[in-house]
């Protein structure tokens, strides 16, 4: 693994596209736009990537997640998948999702069942530390910072005369920017006090010194077509610009920041220059904005973004349509595991105050089960009443019930709860909501139900958590290799009873990752 990190503008992506046309190896490149803090989204992105490259990576993720396996597990089976492709993975601008735990622990297990002839490279603006096992493991990592990317002034002097500045002095250049390539060959340097201006505003002044020179259709093209990561003519033209090829051409020979695919088609602009353009044009009118957010809509519609699409729909506040999206792609942000983004569009749609349907009404159970957040089923329940559920013998109404008693056994609703549970038929989740109430009312409980030998759900999880209250710490207090369910939303009481059986380093491991 190799890792390239340094300020924005350091030429971190030119290095490694430079370095990687010598190698004559296949590569996946990830380009990440801050839409992926969320753990199965960034994988089935990564899947998406290195499929088209290497025929058996497909749906090797998506599978192991649909069949409830851990997410760290599945990233692992994908990195396996590429035995002998030799491909490179690189995920670019790495720094929008270093922040997120799940995300990193999704590129820690990617990167440790990574197969020796494959390599991944990260491209960040902060240093993104991985879990990669063993120190030989670590060994095998590789770093680039901001003092290898930067200029000297030979590098520099060579730089300048591609570009036609051969009037510049190269020494100058390099003491005023410290090297930093961007701001040698796009004049940071020509501020009177560029020595003394901290990262971020030297950035600026670049981006605006390059956006200024412009002309109006030029500028107008780039700031609506900002949300997009590539820009071709259809793209454009798409997000309104009728014009684009026109302007396209001519924004081909003008000198930017952006990077032009082979044929002179499709245009990317450096993340700098992107994050300066989708600043400024939030600084348009809100009826541009809403204009060109509505039409990036569409395109993420057309090119089946569904998610990405719900996410932008929220931001223009159109709650009914990003409502009609959301309901068929919910299910499979709870398949997968990221709750978190599943809570944030619930609340962003009210879910609660909306007429549901029996699909809604389970993912609002399931994510209040998976965040602990037992108000969420119970403000529900209390709009709603009982009539969402889903008919007794359709797939998931018991657990519903079950999910439901839950909620309102943590509320003190304890005769709710009863009255819900008494509708399930005999059997293993009527055992479960029958123990579960038993714990509040002290009556004897029922045999202790038995874990699922198959792929399982949140019951699982919720017996976890009922065996340690039983005291049944018999196997609770061996992690084995459980489901997601079960390792992830049980981990807290495996923890637990470890910590209970005296396996106090044990319990501290499942605490660190």
């Amino acid at each position: 693994m190799v890792k390239v990190f340094a300020t924005a503008g350091a030429g971190k992506t030119t290095a490694v596209v430079q370095a990687l046309r010598d190698l004559e190896r296949p590569v996946a490149w990830v380009s990440l736009d801050g839409t992926e803090q969320a753990a199965g989204r960034l994988l089935v992105y990564i899947e998406a990537a290195v499929e088209d490259i290497v025929s058996s990576a497909a749906d090797v993720a998506s599978d192991a997640l649909s069949s409830s396996l851990q997410i760290g597990e599945a990233a692992g089976l994908l990195a396996e998948s590429l035995q002998g492709s030799r491909l490179i993975v690189v995920c670019d601008n790495v720094e929008r999702i270093a922040s997120d735990e799940s995300c990193t622990a999704v590129l820690s297990s990617f990167a440790r069942y990574l197969p020796s002839d494959a390599n991944l490279v990260l491209i960040s603006r902060v240093d993104v530390q991985l879990d990669l096992g063993s120190t030989s493991e670590r060994d095998r990592v590789g770093e680039l910072v901001e003092t290898d990317l930067a200029f000297d002034v030979q590098e520099a002097s060579a730089a300048l005369r591609t570009v036609g500045d051969v009037d510049v002095d190269p020494a100058q250049a390099v003491a005023a920017t410290e090297g930093w390539v961007t701001g040698v060959l796009f004049k940071g340097w020509r501020h009177a006090r560029s020595r003394e201006m901290d990262p971020d505003s030297l950035h600026s002044y670049v981006a605006a010194n390059i956006f200024n020179s412009l002309s109006l259709a030029e500028r107008t093209l780039l700031l609506h077509t900002s949300p997009l990561g590539e820009i071709s003519v259809d793209g454009a033209r798409a997000l309104g610009q009728e014009n684009a090829a026109h302007i396209m051409a001519d924004l081909r020979g003008r000198y930017l920041p952006v990077t032009w695919s082979a044929d002179g088609s499709r245009m990317t602009p450096h993340p700098m220059f992107r994050d300066f353009l989708q600043v400024a044009l939030e600084r348009e009118d809100a009826k541009t904005i809403g204009e060109v957010r509505r039409r990036h809509t569409e395109v993420l519609i057309a090119n089946g973004a569904h998610e990405e699409a719900v996410d932008e729909l929220l931001r223009l506040g159109d709650v009914e349509a990003a409502g009609r999206l959301a309901a068929a792609a919910l299910p499979s942000l709870v398949a997968r595991m990221d709750f978190a983004l599943a809570a944030r569009w619930l609340d962003a749609l009210g879910a609660s105050v909306r007429t549901p349907t029996p699909e809604i009404g389970s993912v609002v159970l399931h994510v209040a089960f998976a965040l602990e957040q037992w108000g969420r089923g119970v403000e529900f329940i209390d709009r709603h009443g009982y009539d969402w559920l889903p008919e007794l013998g359709a797939p998931n109404s018991e657990e519903a019930r079950v999910l439901a008693c839950w909620s309102l056994w943590h509320s003190g609703r304890i005769d709710e709860a009863r009255s819900v549970g008494d509708q399930l038929p005999p059997g293993r989740n009527r055992r479960i909501a029958d123990t579960l109430i038993a714990g509040a009312t002290g009556e004897e409980p029922p045999p202790f139900p038995e874990f699922s030998t198959m792929p399982s759900g949140p019951l699982d999880g919720l017996l976890m958590r009922l065996a340690f209250i039983r005291g049944r710490l018999d196997g609770l207090d061996d992690p084995g290799t459980f489901d997601p369910w079960r390792t992830i939303l049980g981990g807290p009481w495996v923890v637990a009873a470890l910590r209970a059986t005296g396996r106090l380093e044990a319990a501290m491991a499942m605490y660190e990752p």
